[in-house]
């Protein structure tokens, strides 16, 4: 790899190979369906980076990982999981910012609103958020306390 990379800068240096012929670091990023749902259900995740990654290595944020491209996850247990991607070419890696997927018991119905709120100090007092009217029939309320994850639904 190292002597790749000092013959490719000698041939730059000389102007035999244009720098536009060199490979860009690639840019994770990926979707998920569904984000929200029942634990057990299956999450298809879809690679949407650029820069032609090579590899791909999934975190599933639940102790699994993946190296396939598209990759489908199912979750055992509820709970948050933070999920990342970091994708790879011969000119370097790139880790995508985490995306949360949520998961309930069967038992609980599956949010279809979220409302998000940054943690608030202790010097400041927390505020509301306005929720959708009419209310739909499950509503997530995520929020960080003393770095811990919250999630309430509500029936």
């Amino acid at each position: 790899m190292r002597t790749m990379v000092v013959i490719l800068a000698l041939l730059l240096v000389f102007g035999i190979v244009p720098s536009s012929a060199l490979p860009s670091v690639p840019v994770a990023s990926f979707t998920a369906d569904p984000e929200m749902g029942a634990a057990k259900e299956p999450v298809q995740f879809t690679d949407t980076s650029t820069g032609n990654p090579e590899s791909w290595y999934w975190d599933f944020g639940d102790g699994m990982t993946s190296t396939l491209q598209n990759p489908e996850h199912t979750y055992a247990y509820l709970g948050v999981y933070a999920v990342t991607l970091k994708v790879s070419n011969a000119a370097g890696s790139n880790i995508s910012a985490p995306k949360e997927i949520y998961r309930a018991d069967s038992g609980t119905p599956v949010p279809t609103t979220m409302v998000t709120r940054p943690a608030a100090t202790a010097k400041q007092t927390p505020a509301t958020t306005p929720v959708p009217s009419p209310l739909p029939s499950a509503i997530a309320f995520i929020g960080i306390a003393a770095g811990v994850r919250i999630a309430c639904f509500r029936k």
